[in-house]
C-alpha cells in the first residue's frame, strides 16, 4: 500500500512540472519575474533533509535553466551550451527571488520535490547578455534575405527571386534564427514581379540587391548561398563551405561584414544525424553574421576612468568582504582600483574607478565565482551601483 501512495505521489510531481496539473502553469509571468514549476532529485541517503536541500537547489537550477533555454536562440543553445552552464546555472539561486515547497516525496532511494519558483527574468536577461549568450537583434531594421539554397546533390539552387514557384522566401535554417532572435524580414511575395529578368540568377550583386531592399523598404540585407544537406569528401579533404553570406547596410549602400562557414566533413556515407550537423553549422553561420552586423551598429563605449561608489550589503564575514574586493580588483579591463570609503555592522561603501559604464561591470558581478557566497545587483546606475551578499547554502 505504501509503494502504491509513494508510486502515485511520484506521478503527481511529474505531471505537475508538465504543466497539466488542473488550475497549475509550468510558467507563468507576472511583473518582472516568472513563475516556474520545477522537479528535483537527489540521493537519500543517511541525512533527509540534506537530500531534500540538494533536491531542492537542483529544481531551482532546473528552473531557471527551462527559462534561460526561452530566452536563447536554439543555435546559440547548442554551441555554446557550456557557457550557459558553468556562467548561468552555476549560480542559478540568486536569479531565484522567492520559492515554494510545493511537494516533498521519497521515492526508493530517492529524495524528490516539487518547487515552485520565482524567477527575475531581467536579472536572467542581463547575465546572458554579460555571458554573450543573448544577441541584441531586435533593434536591427527590416531584413530582406537573398540568400539561395542548395537543398541536395544534384538539384538546382532554390531562391525566391527567380520567379519559380514554391521556392521558400527564406531557406528554413536562416529563418529559424531570424526569428527566434526578433529579427523582422521581408516578405517578398510583392517583389518578385518586380524583378527584372537580368536578376533573375542565383548570385545577385550588390548593385541589384540594393534596389530591391529599396523597393521593399528594408535596412539590411543578407545575400550569399547555403547549403543544407552533407557530402562525403575523400580524405583528409574539407567538405567546403556551407554558407557563404554578406550582409549589406542599405542606407550606407555599403558591405558590412562576410561570413564562410565549412561544414562537417563525411569521409563516409553520412548517418541520419548529418544533416542535422549541417543546418546547425549554417545557423552558427548566420548567427555570427548578425553578431558581427550588431557589433558595427554598437556605440563604441567609454574609455575614461568614472568614479563610481558601491554600496555592498550582506557582508556577514571580513573573509566575504576580502574576496569580493579581490574579484574585483581581477577584473582589469574594467575596474581601475578599488578603495574602501566606509564600513558598518554588514556593509560597506567602496570607491570605484572604472574603464566600463557602471552597468556593465554590474552584468559581470552576475557571472562571476565567489566561492561561499552569491552575488545579487540591486541597483545599477551611471553613478552608483548595490549589491547584496547572499551566503550558500
Amino acid at each position: 500500500m505504501t509503494m502504491h501512495i509513494a508510486k502515485a505521489m511520484m506521478v503527481a510531481l511529474v505531471v505537475a512540472v508538465l504543466g497539466i496539473m488542473p488550475g497549475t502553469s509550468a510558467l507563468a509571468q507576472t511583473g518582472n519575474t516568472v513563475r516556474i514549476v520545477a522537479l528535483g532529485q537527489a540521493p537519500t541517503g543517511a541525512n533527509q533533509a540534506q537530500a531534500r536541500d540538494q533536491a531542492v537547489d537542483r529544481a531551482l537550477k532546473q528552473a531557471v535553466g527551462r527559462l534561460a533555454a526561452e530566452l536563447v536562440d536554439p543555435a546559440t543553445l547548442r554551441t555554446r551550451l557550456g557557457i550557459l552552464v558553468s556562467k548561468i546555472l552555476a549560480t542559478a539561486p540568486q536569479f531565484v527571488t522567492s520559492y515554494d515547497l510545493t511537494a516533498s516525496v521519497q521515492h526508493q532511494d530517492h529524495t524528490l520535490v516539487l518547487v515552485t519558483a520565482q524567477v527575475d527574468k531581467q536579472a536572467l536577461l542581463k547575465a546572458l547578455d554579460a555571458a554573450g549568450l543573448r544577441l541584441p537583434a531586435g533593434g536591427l531594421p527590416v531584413t530582406l534575405v537573398l540568400v539561395a539554397e542548395e537543398t541536395g546533390p544534384g538539384r538546382p539552387a532554390s531562391f525566391w527571386w527567380s520567379g519559380v514557384s514554391k521556392s521558400p522566401a527564406i531557406p528554413q535554417a536562416i529563418a529559424t534564427v531570424l526569428s527566434s532572435l526578433g529579427v523582422k524580414t521581408v516578405d517578398p511575395a510583392t517583389l518578385v514581379s518586380q524583378v527584372p529578368e537580368s536578376a533573375r540568377r542565383q548570385a545577385l550583386n550588390e548593385e541589384q540587391a540594393l534596389k530591391l531592399a529599396r523597393l521593399a523598404g528594408a535596412g539590411l540585407v543578407i545575400m550569399g548561398r547555403v547549403r543544407t544537406y552533407p557530402v562525403i569528401t575523400p580524405q583528409g579533404t574539407q567538405a567546403g563551405p556551407v554558407a557563404q553570406l554578406m550582409a549589406i547596410d542599405v542606407a550606407k549602400g555599403a558591405v558590412i561584414t562576410v561570413v564562410e562557414k565549412d561544414g562537417p566533413t563525411f569521409n563516409q556515407t553520412p548517418g541520419p544525424e548529418a544533416g542535422a550537423q549541417v543546418v546547425s553549422a549554417v545557423e552558427a553561420a548566420v548567427r555570427q553574421l548578425l553578431e558581427k552586423v550588431v557589433a558595427s551598429r554598437r556605440p563604441d563605449a567609454p574609455t575614461d576612468d568614472k568614479t563610481v561608489i558601491m554600496e555592498v550589503s550582506g557582508v556577514k564575514r571580513l573573509a566575504d568582504l576580502h574576496r569580493f574586493e579581490e574579484v574585483l580588483g581581477s577584473l582589469q579591463a574594467m575596474v581601475q582600483s578599488v578603495q574602501r570609503e566606509s564600513v558598518a555592522p554588514g556593509a560597506v561603501t567602496l570607491r570605484l574607478r572604472l574603464k566600463v559604464p557602471a552597468t556593465t561591470l554590474a552584468d559581470q558581478l552576475l557571472l562571476q565565482q565567489y566561492g561561499s557566497f552569491l552575488v545579487n545587483v540591486l541597483q545599477s546606475t551611471a553613478e552608483r551601483i548595490k549589491v547584496v551578499l547572499i551566503p550558500k547554502r
